[in-house]
């Protein structure tokens, strides 16, 4: 099936997203939606190996173009200047004015395409940072788009984000992007596309094993021990919602372009036990 590429305008904001679209399963009414986010670097066309998998697992998919991305609305200059050099503070603001747009894609979608209220929003690495924003900014809505949001998404995936797209202060890590001894532009940029994508031949296995890795009572593995223990902290409390981890086994952090069919049947799995 080959997937259109609309775009949504929100007026208001002065912003554009495009964006394609699997289309309705045939002869489904009620079906699930995934709405895609990407990251950093690599747009959209991250998910296309997905789409063609959509009608026979029944699912409908949407992947949008974040600013700056594909035919979506670019970053003006003053826009990425703060973004590369501005206060805190008026990049937060600037980050939470971005999430509201994208929440605002999400209902606008949800409107325009009519679809049943099995939306499940699925944010990849670096789109996790917007993911936050993104939920924090539903009281901004009218009361009319926060209900048709609240009665359809069911869901949110964060999809193998980054440490710091959680907000954690992780290790000190080698990065392409980062790296000032590469020239910027399209070279540093090239380095970390081979970097960020490539398969990595490991030692063996075994100094991976469980039982050699944590030698006291603590278990601070921090990509997944550490989120556990502090959402397991809060689930006590009335407003946390139940979370969940999942392990694709097989799979690196380009799980939906490598193994689509893998990624699709996780998917719909999690839709289906909502």
């Amino acid at each position: 099936m080959s997937a259109s590429m609309p775009s949504i305008a929100l007026h208001d904001l002065a912003v554009e997203f495009s964006y394609i679209d699997s289309g309705a399963p045939p002869g489904e009414g009620d079906y699930p939606t995934f709405i895609l986010f990407h990251g950093h670097t690599f747009y959209r066309d991250v998910w296309r190996p997905m789409f063609d998998l959509a009608p026979a697992h029944r699912a409908r998919l949407i992947a949008v173009d974040r600013r700056g991305y594909g035919a979506s609305t670019p970053y003006t200059p003053e826009e990425q200047e703060l973004i590369s050099q501005g206060p805190d503070e008026a990049r937060l603001a600037f980050m939470e004015r971005e999430a509201e747009a994208l929440l605002k894609f999400v209902d606008a979608a949800i409107a325009r395409c009519a679809l049943p209220p099995r939306v499940v929003l699925v944010a990849w690495s670096a789109a996790v940072a917007y993911a936050y924003p993104l939920l924090d900014a539903l009281p901004r809505l009218t009361p009319a788009s926060q209900e048709r949001v609240r009665s359809s998404v069911i869901g949110v995936v964060f999809f193998d984000p980054p440490v710091s797209a959680w907000g954690l202060s992780g290790p000190s890590l080698y990065l392409p992007i980062t790296d000032e001894n590469i020239p910027p532009g399209k070279t540093r940029f090239d380095a970390f596309n081979r970097w960020f994508s490539i398969y990595w031949h490991h030692r063996s296995t075994d100094s991976h094993d469980p039982t050699t890795l944590c030698a006291t009572e603590e278990e601070n593995v921090m990509g997944k021990w550490k989120l556990e223990e502090e959402i397991q902290a809060r689930q006590g409390r009335s407003y946390a919602p139940p979370v969940e981890f999942r392990r694709m086994d097989g799979c690196n952090h380009f799980a939906a372009w490598d193994d689509p069919e893998k990624t699709m049947m996780a998917l719909v799995e999690l839709a289906e036990r909502k």
